[in-house]
């Protein structure tokens, strides 16, 4: 993937001229419809297992940063799951024991979901 530079020594003074038009203009105005759009967004179709695997890899420390962030970054169309999901969204990784000790209250409250 070619990367696209919008300013540079290299550039002409036009091509730099649109790179600062870009960054001025285009890039804010794209983010406020991408931020505008977020109410608008359908809620996953996540299973009770997939949430219990998920709770399970980092009570074992296994998941990632990414898988967390994902996790309780998008709203899963199960109220119930739901509701987990925003518990589990008030722990912070490093995981510490209290966290760990909230994540095994939602694994038994997920496995009474199965």
């Amino acid at each position: 993937m070619k990367n696209i530079v919008l300013l540079s020594k290299d550039h002409s003074i036009i091509r730099n001229f649109f790179g600062i038009i870009a960054c001025i203009f285009i890039i804010p105005v794209a983010m406020f419809f991408a931020i505008l759009a977020i109410p608008f967004s359908k809620p996953i179709d996540r299973s009770a297992q997939a949430v219990l695997e998920i709770i399970e890899d980092f009570i074992n420390d296994e998941g990632g940063p990414y898988d967390w962030d994902d996790f309780i970054s998008i709203k899963i169309s199960d109220p119930q799951l739901e509701n987990i999901r925003k518990q589990a969204a008030n722990i912070h990784l490093p995981l510490t024991e209290e966290g760990c000790e909230t994540l095994k209250y939602l694994r038994s409250k997920v496995k009474n979901l199965i």
